[in-house]
């Protein structure tokens, strides 16, 4: 004779099976009242409130069921101690394969470090705020950090910083402990210091795909990601509101309407309609032609340089103490990874914003703004020129009626534009460069290539 449990079980298993049946009818019922000609609204409501009722219910019982296996699985440990339960748990605890920096020969490891995170070749002082004084209006409520704790998705499967902890046990402290959090931000602001240890990421590294025909290289292509603790983060993310504030405030500080990189209300998609709107109003409304160039800038995040950083935000006007924390944040930032030797090792880090931090694409979005505010001395009712940016992808689009007059300004532009990213201690890859060449049905000789800086691109 057969135990109890197991008649239970198939009762159980039997319910569950009835009540996915049940759920299905339910929702085939209530999408075809949403395709008839006719549809009764009311009808409708009542179909999908009874769908979402009975697919409640199924929901509860396969979590009654998933349950009882587990109750089932943790009492099975007495009875057989070698069974499936140690299975899974060796299963989950065995070792990880070595990652990047493991495997690569110590000279590579070391080059490629140094093409990642480029040391700094000029001096970069701190300012000096000896004459800084603070004021208590600066301070952190208690509701910014309720805020930017509980609103930001969290998941128990997302790699954490240094410290272990990641945002998703943040979210269930207790109240205490997001007072204490206040206390802790509050501190760093009317100290002006950001705490080292948010400052030490854990990199990771991501490998990129190479372009097909491209010569394999010496060193590996990879992007480099910076694991940094989610404390650190989440006072990021009120300095990251604190500065999108002043900006709504302050026009000086805004940045420019052409950049749509991490932008809130602007996309990709709204760069792409932009210049599709601008090289049609050059093609079909007054007959000319529109030349695109789209530049892009060597491993971009991780090279500009601090002190251009801070001189946009002094330069932009940002309050002192935005401007003082921010100081202490590029300051004596680090990276650890494991050596081949398994060991722990540690990279200072000298420039760029770190691809992991809240702060950083803002950051460089500030720094990188000069470009998209260079001014155009040639441009009138019919040539136009502009920069488009998403992030560090750069586009210059010059148009005009006149082919060759159009293709000189372009040239000319795009020469301003990588002179100018030189300037701010970065570097144009010219070897990367496209361009396009946009016109209407005409019949005549057009280029096949354009000189920029120096190098020859093909029109496509």
């Amino acid at each position: 004779m057969r135990p109890g449990w197991v008649y239970e079980e198939e009762v159980l298993v039997e319910k569950k099976v009835r009540l996915s049946c049940n759920r299905t009818q339910a929702r085939r019922l209530w999408q075809r009242a949403k395709r008839r000609r006719r549809r009764d609204q009311e009808e409708i409501s009542n179909l999908g409130e009874t769908y979402r009722l009975k697919r409640k219910n199924l929901r509860k019982e396969i979590a009654k069921l998933k349950s009882l296996a587990w109750q089932e699985l943790i009492d099975s440990i007495d009875n057989d101690p070698w069974g499936l339960p140690y299975r899974l748990v060796i299963k989950k605890l065995k070792a990880a394969s070595p990652g990047m920096t493991e495997l690569l020969d110590p000279d590579v490891l070391s080059d490629l470090l140094d093409s990642l995170f480029p040391r700094n070749n000029r001096p970069d002082p701190l300012t000096d705020w000896g004459d800084f004084e603070w004021s208590d209006d600066w301070a952190v409520q208690q509701s910014e950090v309720t805020k930017v704790i509980t609103q930001k998705s969290a998941s128990a499967t997302k790699a954490p910083g240094p410290d272990g902890f990641g945002l998703f046990l943040w979210k269930k402290a207790p109240v205490k402990i997001l007072e204490w959090m206040k206390i802790i931000f509050n501190e760093c602001l009317r100290s002006g210091v950001f705490p080292v240890a948010w400052k030490r990421a854990n990199l990771a590294r991501i490998p990129k795909a190479s372009k097909p025909g491209a010569p394999e290289g010496r060193l590996p292509k990879v992007r480099p990601i910076c694991l940094l603790d989610d404390i650190g983060k989440a006072f990021e993310r009120i300095l990251v509101k604190r500065i999108l504030l002043w900006q709504s405030t302050n026009p000086d500080s805004c940045l420019s309407i052409n950049q749509f990189g991490f932008m809130k209300w602007r996309s990709t998609c709204d760069a792409l309609l932009l210049v599709k709107e601008i090289a049609l109003r050059a093609v079909r409304t007054n007959g000319g032609f529109a030349f695109a160039i789209s530049l892009d800038i060597r491993n971009a995040f991780n090279s500009v340089p601090w002190r251009v950083i801070r001189g946009a935000l002094r330069h932009k006007g940002f309050l002192a103490y935005i401007r003082r924390i921010l100081d202490s944040h590029l300051n004596d930032r680090s990276i650890s990874y494991i050596g081949r030797d398994g060991k722990q090792c540690e990279r200072p880090m000298e420039a760029g914003v770190p691809q992991g931090s809240v702060l950083g694409l803002l950051l460089w979005n500030i720094a990188f703004d000069d470009i998209l505010n260079i001014e155009f001395d040639d441009d009138d009712d019919v040539n136009n020129s502009h920069i488009i940016c998403y992030a560090d992808d750069t586009m210059i689009v010059v148009t005009g009626p006149d082919l060759l007059h159009t293709r000189l300004r372009a040239c000319l532009l795009a020469y301003r534009v990588i002179d100018s990213i030189q300037r701010l201690g970065l570097a144009v890859a010219t070897e990367k460069t496209e361009a396009t060449l946009f016109y209407g049905e005409r019949t005549g000789d057009l280029p096949d290539e354009i000189v920029i800086n120096d190098v020859s691109v093909t029109l496509s």
